[in-house]
């Protein structure tokens, strides 16, 4: 631990910029298992020269917030994103392999794939789990 600096706070939450906030919650709800802690389509209201702006707060814990998602009027993708500052990634922890597998995994889940599998009973990742479950188990995260 860097002994130099005088107070050592813990990351609280992640804000982050979508063009869709309703897939990015309902993404988050399904696939990490977050529970939708306070919304407003409404966040700029009252201030007359500003784009209304949608928020929407998530958390997995005690904390109020892990995640707050803001969607911002006129975002769109952008094909050369690759090129551009932006965060590489963060990340979820687990206990144990197992815990991690009692979860759709990745990026490459769509949320409404996911619901209807779940609504009919399938497993939509089986096949992936499986393929995981093989994985050489390497013990918690330090």
């Amino acid at each position: 631990m860097n002994t130099e600096t005088i107070v050592h706070p813990r990351l609280h939450h992640l804000g982050i910029t979508t063009s869709n906030i309703d897939a990015m919650v309902n993404w988050y709800r399904l696939v990490v298992g977050m529970d939708l802690v306070h919304r407003t389509d409404s966040a700029t209201a009252g201030t007359d020269e500003a784009a209304v702006m949608k928020s929407a707060w998530v958390t997995n814990d005690e904390a109020n917030h892990r995640l707050a998602f803001v969607q911002v009027p006129g975002l769109s993708e952008d094909p050369d994103k690759a090129r551009h500052h932006r965060v590489q990634h963060f990340a979820f922890a687990y206990n144990t392999l197992d815990e991690l597998l009692g979860k759709p995994i990745g990026h490459f889940v769509d949320p409404e794939q996911l619901l209807q599998a779940r609504q009919a009973g399938a497993s939509p990742l089986g096949a992936e789990q499986a393929r995981l479950a093989r994985r050489v188990r390497t013990g918690p995260a330090v």
